[in-house]
């Protein structure tokens, strides 16, 4: 399995890992690396979508086929030709995707509590709100291009 060298990458909306995509591809027409030359591959994504391509936030890319061996490339790395670097928009995404991980985190901690006291109570009404304006920010930023983005964002 492979994580395609997408993560914190912006690709094309309509992008899929395949042969054509793969900074190997060109070694591989001459000597294939594993007998399913040329494929594509199952791609497990988490992403955003913006208007103008995906940025991928976590990845992997693989070749799974129930009761047959594994036959997929473990090598495939997108071409960079096919991927950008992320703009502020998407390094403003990402940061915010930090702070809902730490929300998540807080809500896990507090579900496992047998008995939650005023603290808890208060902690979790925080976190809550904290969490719905990330998510908030997060959708606004997704509908957002480059000439569009707040000029306090770009500063």
């Amino acid at each position: 399995m492979s994580r395609g060298n997408l993560e914190r990458k912006v690709v094309a909306l309509n992008f899929w890992p395949a042969c054509e995509n793969c900074m190997h591809q060109k070694t591989c027409q001459s000597q294939p690396k594993h007998p399913a030359y040329p494929h594509t591959w199952e791609w497990g994504a988490e992403r955003a979508v913006f208007p103008d391509g995906m940025l991928i936030v976590t990845s992997w890319v693989g070749n799974s086929v129930i009761g047959q061996a594994h036959t997929g490339c473990t090598a495939y790395t997108v071409h960079p030709a096919h991927a950008r670097p992320p703009d502020v928009r998407h390094l403003l995404y990402l940061d915010l995707e930090r702070e809902k991980v730490r929300c998540e985190t807080a809500f896990t901690k507090l579900e496992r509590k047998d008995g939650w006291t005023a603290k808890d109570d208060a902690l979790f009404a925080t976190t809550l709100r904290q969490y719905k304006a990330v998510l908030a920010d997060q959708a606004a930023l997704r509908t957002t291009t480059a000439d569009t983005l707040p000029v306090a964002a770009n500063a």
